[in-house]
C-alpha cells in the first residue's frame, strides 16, 4: 500500500477516499492543465478532460466541482486566471479500476482550486464529501471503511462531511486514535486545511506542472492543534453552526504508526 505523507505536498494532487468491497482505500486525484488547441471565447470558460475510468455520476460531480472551485477563486482571489487557451485535465490514478459516486467531489474541487492558484496541497490529508456547485459539502456513505483506508495509507487527517458525524459511532476507536478527522461543511473549510497556505488577492498566477514537488512556501498551522483532553466520545454536543471555522469533530490524539 502507498504512504501517502511520504510524497510531499504537491499542486493539484489530493487524496480522496474511496471503499469497495474488499475495503477502503485513498484515491489519489490529479488536476493538471493542458494546452488546449481551440481557445475559448469566455474566459471563465474553462474546457474540461475528465479521464480515468469514471462512471457518470462522477464524471457530473467533475463539472460541479469546477463551478465551485471557479467560484471559491473568484470570491477569494478576485478574479480567475488568465488561462484560456489551456484545458484542466483530471485524472484519477489507477485508471484500470471503475470508479463511481459523487464522493469524491470535494477532492476534485480541492485539486482544481490548488492547480489554478498554484497552492500546494497537505500530502498527509484525505477527505471525502459531495459537492454542490455552490461549494456545500454533501453526506456520503462508507465513512469507516474510508477511514480505514485513510490510515492504512498513511494519511494523518481526514476531513468528513459535517453531516456524517453520527457515523463516527460505527467507526472503532482503534482506527480513529490514529487520525485528526474535522468536520466541514463547505469547500472554504475544506481548503482551510487542505491547502499549505490561504488564498491572496494577487495577479495571475504562472501555470505549473501538477505533480511536481511545490516550490518551498512559507507553512502556516492551518490544521487544528490537537488537544490532549479532547472528548474520544462520539456523542458531544456538534461544533457550533454559526463559526466558520471547522473545528476536529471529535478531536483525537494523533498516533500514527506506519
Amino acid at each position: 500500500r502507498m504512504n501517502v505523507s511520504a510524497r510531499g505536498d504537491r499542486i493539484g494532487q489530493v487524496n480522496g477516499l474511496a471503499y469497495s468491497a474488499v475495503g477502503g482505500s485513498i484515491m489519489q486525484i490529479e488536476a493538471v492543465l493542458r494546452p488546449s488547441r481551440q481557445g475559448n471565447a469566455n474566459e471563465e470558460d474553462f474546457r474540461l478532460k475528465v479521464t480515468g475510468n469514471l462512471g457518470k455520476v462522477m464524471d457530473e460531480s467533475t463539472e460541479a466541482a469546477l463551478s465551485a472551485a471557479l467560484d471559491h477563486i473568484i470570491a477569494k482571489v478576485g478574479r480567475l486566471p488568465d488561462k484560456n487557451s489551456y484545458l484542466i485535465h483530471v485524472n484519477t490514478v489507477e485508471g484500470a479500476v471503475p470508479k463511481d459516486g459523487p464522493s469524491a467531489g470535494a477532492a476534485i474541487t480541492t485539486a482544481m482550486v490548488s492547480l489554478l492558484t498554484d497552492t500546494p496541497i497537505h500530502c498527509d490529508v484525505a477527505m471525502t464529501g459531495a459537492i454542490s456547485g455552490n461549494g456545500d459539502v454533501l453526506p456520503i456513505g462508507g465513512l469507516p471503511e474510508k477511514l480505514d483506508g485513510a490510515v492504512q495509507d498513511g494519511a494523518k487527517t481526514v476531513l468528513i462531511p459535517h453531516d456524517n458525524i453520527a457515523d463516527l459511532n460505527d467507526v472503532p476507536s482503534s482506527i480513529k486514535n490514529k487520525l485528526t478527522i474535522i468536520a466541514v461543511k463547505n469547500i472554504e473549510e475544506v481548503l482551510e486545511h487542505a491547502l499549505t497556505a490561504p488564498l491572496l488577492k494577487q495577479s495571475t498566477p504562472t501555470p505549473q506542472v501538477s505533480g511536481q514537488p511545490a516550490p518551498a512556501k512559507t507553512k502556516p498551522a492551518t490544521t487544528p492543534a490537537v488537544s490532549q483532553n479532547s472528548p474520544t466520545n462520539d456523542n458531544k454536543d456538534t461544533p457550533d453552526s454559526g463559526s466558520k471555522k471547522a473545528a476536529p469533530y471529535p478531536m483525537f490524539q494523533m498516533k500514527l504508526d506506519m
